[in-house]
């Protein structure tokens, strides 16, 4: 199963769009997402089907204090979930 970091604040790159959430909760057919934002909404909690899931980026937590986060969002990198398993392999 392909991991997720949990409780972190995250940007899920979906087939449907871009969603900015926090993940509660993954097993292999969904993941669990509380403090949902899509288009401008909030949408609380949501069911997300991970087949849905392009990629994602912890572009939140990269932020460490950055006052502009256009230079932020440039620098981000979308990791494929392929990257992100062999970085957490490798520790």
């Amino acid at each position: 199963m392909l991991r997720f970091p949990l409780n972190i604040k995250l940007i899920l790159v979906t087939t449907a769009g871009v969603i900015k959430c926090e993940i509660i909760r993954a097993t292999n057919e969904y993941i669990l997402c509380k403090n949902v934002e899509y288009q401008g909404s909030d949408l609380g909690k949501l069911y997300i089907d991970r087949n849905m899931i392009v990629g994602f980026t912890d572009i939140f937590q990269q932020q460490s204090g950055e006052e502009n986060i256009e230079k932020v969002i440039k620098r981000a990198r979308i990791l494929q979930f392929s990257d992100y398993d062999k970085k957490v392999s490798k520790g």
